[in-house]
């Protein structure tokens, strides 16, 4: 077995995981074990090695009061125990003793650890020590014999971790009793509030089917643990968004507060967010304003304790210009810079947080995933991709700029911006002559110029705006516009079309308007419909060949003509990976809408709130690279 330090220890390694793994393939080395100083890369360092067919086994290095060791875990239990100890900033040989169950201890002297992938490649140390501690490159070689080869290849005892995959990890939403039951009396209460008592059969179906869905698949107390800390946001005065992302397509959501759009007004598809045909975790992004944002997240660690609540890691890499900067400070020349950027490109170069991914765990944090402190926060060492892995559940708690702008402008004039009409002529006016300066998501000269072509009139032209004015879709604009000044001139493939084309005037803008065709023509369920989607989008082949057989078997069940099917299921192929999300578009108009309202009636006021220091939309927040794990 080969020990290797990857690059996920911050400038003291030079070897990356793949061309590491792929390395100690060649040379025929059938385990390998990593020992970086925290945990960050072990389950790319698992995925990697699957994929050559080489061992993987779980170390680190730690600091045991003063001593610094390197242990191996034996087993799960080890694992387990590795996941709290690298937790902790300081450990203490009493708290080390009581945790070692599992381990196996090596003196580091003893150890020889790869920290480069060729020998070649050792003068790389020598340039992150000093980009590390500041100081000059001397062409000095410090680093010998550190390099992967067959005679650091030594025997080791038997070690066997498993990562378990194929489970979620769902936080209970903490009350006493049933807690499916209440989620469905807060649907149902809702459900009056928005429809009243003489809502349409539909509706009714629709939300009992959701219901049952979100039941079966076990995700009733994530839909509570949304409601809840949205809920806490609107009785704190704390704006928030309609929603984002797919979630709007849900009427329980709706029902629940958690978005602010009708789902059966606008032709929003539940499959697109939750398909009971593909196991995959809900994900609910949410937007609040960035003045209340934080106390959205504080509220959440209190609710669910801080030994169960994390921010989740995200780590800044080095850039060719990062580089190019680091590497003249420690008087490199540029011939051989360009050498070392190629090599080091890419490699961790800090740790920062992902400011609105929080995750909530059923059972201690670190049962599942080790985590850093920061100024009391806890923050994952494994990032939101590993998170999804295992199965936890990842909250995004984001901060908009505009809705903080529209809460101010709206606050100082005295209205309601939830509740405005939402077929203002003088609102539409101002969009068709193009002033859009401050306007969210118009603002663009393409979107204005495509505003002022379109003359839009109601809400939908808004939606297919912003969901056409992008790759793909936006090839269809012209003929889009000349089908919208001249509706005679639509065309469609066949009659069941158009129902579904109708409002885009024959052109297929919506990724829900794919799912409506294959399962108007074909005979597809929502679900199976949002499983070609996805393929298409990813352009699995292997799936669409088989798909597209039974595509062109449920159209002809449907005296569709073989040929008008391979014809349509081809331009959905093409148009399917850029299709926009009806969903997201809708909530997002309706933003649009509210700041284009509020510059239509009150522009000094609407201004002035755009020209507020309310900060910028983040998704990473840093955090000082010398963090104290280092």
């Amino acid at each position: 077995m080969v020990f290797i330090k990857t690059e996920y220890s911050f400038f003291e390694s030079a070897c990356k995981i793949e061309p590491a793994i792929q390395k100690c393939c060649e040379l025929g080395i059938k385990e390998a074990c990593i020992v970086d100083n925290k945990l960050f890369g072990v389950l790319k360092f698992f995925a990697v090695c699957e994929k050559y067919n080489i061992k993987p086994v779980v170390g680190c290095h730690l600091t045991v009061e003063t001593e610094k060791i390197i242990v191996v875990c034996k087993d799960n239990i080890g694992y387990k125990n590795l996941l709290k100890l690298c937790s902790l900033e300081y450990i203490s040989q009493n708290t080390f003793d009581k945790s070692r169950l599992g381990l196996v201890i090596l003196d580091m002297s003893q150890v020889p650890v790869c920290r480069c992938i060729d020998e070649d490649d050792t003068y790389l140390l020598d340039v992150l020590d000093c980009m590390k501690y500041g100081i000059r490159y001397n062409s000095e070689k410090a680093h010998v014999n550190v390099h992967i080869c067959k005679e650091r290849d030594i025997p080791f005892e038997e070690c066997n971790v498993t990562l378990d995959f194929g489970e979620y990890h769902l936080p209970r939403y903490p009350r006493e009793g049933d807690n499916v039951a209440y989620l469905k009396k807060l649907c149902k209460n809702g459900f009056l509030k928005r429809y009243g008592q003489s809502a349409p059969e539909t509706y009714i179906k629709r939300l009992m089917y959701e219901l049952s869905v979100i039941e079966k698949m076990g995700f009733a107390d994530y839909f509570l643990v949304v409601w809840d800390y949205v809920r806490f946001a609107r009785l704190n005065d704390i704006p928030v968004g309609v929603g984002r992302g797919s979630g709007a397509g849900s009427i329980c959501a709706y029902c629940l507060g958690i978005t602010g759009m009708d789902p059966m007004k606008y032709g929003l598809i539940f499959e697109r967010f939750l398909n009971p045909e593909r196991i995959s975790m809900p994900d609910f992004d949410i937007d609040f304003c960035v003045n209340g944002r934080q106390k959205v997240i504080d509220y959440v660690f209190a609710k669910y304790g801080k030994d169960k609540t994390a921010q989740i890691l995200a780590l800044s890499t080095m850039s060719e210009k990062t580089l190019k900067r680091d590497l003249a400070n420690i008087g490199v020349n540029m011939f051989k810079a360009d050498d070392i950027i190629k090599k080091l490109d890419g490699f961790p170069r800090h740790i920062s947080i992902h400011a609105a991914g929080v995750v909530i765990t059923a059972m201690p944090m670190t049962d599942y995933v080790p985590t850093l402190s920061h100024n009391g926060t806890s923050i994952t060492q494994f990032d939101m991709g590993d998170i999804e892995k295992l199965g936890l559940v990842k909250m995004d708690l984001l901060g908009l700029r505009n809705l903080t702008i529209i809460n101010e402008c709206a606050k100082k004039v005295g209205v309601n911006a939830n509740n405005i009409p939402l077929d203002d002529k003088a609102v539409y006016g101002l969009l068709s002559k193009g002033d859009t300066q401050g306007i969210f998501q118009l603002e663009s000269d393409g979107i204005t110029n495509l505003l002022v072509k379109m003359q839009p009139n109601k809400l939908e032209d808004i939606i297919a705006c912003l969901s056409l004015y992008r790759p793909g879709p936006m090839d269809s604009i012209p003929l889009y516009l000349r089908n919208r000044k001249n509706p005679r001139f639509v065309e469609y493939k066949h009659p069941l079309l158009e129902p579904i084309l109708r409002e885009t005037f024959g052109c297929v803008v919506y990724q829900e308007q794919v799912m409506e065709i294959f399962r108007s023509l074909a005979g597809y369920s929502y679900g199976g419909a949002d499983l070609v989607r996805r393929a298409m989008a990813k352009r699995k082949k292997d799936i669409l060949s088989k798909e597209k057989n039974n595509f062109i078997g449920g159209c002809l069940k449907n005296k569709i003509s073989e040929n008008i099917a391979m014809e349509l299921f081809d331009e959905l192929e093409k148009f399917a990976s850029y299709a926009f999300n009806k969903s997201h578009a809708t909530c997002y108009a309706y933003i649009s809408y509210q700041t284009a309202y509020l510059k239509c009636y009150y522009r000094t006021e609407f201004l002035q709130a755009t020209a507020g220091d309310w900060g910028e939309d983040e998704t990473v927040l840093e955090v000082n690279p010398q963090i104290s794990m280092f």
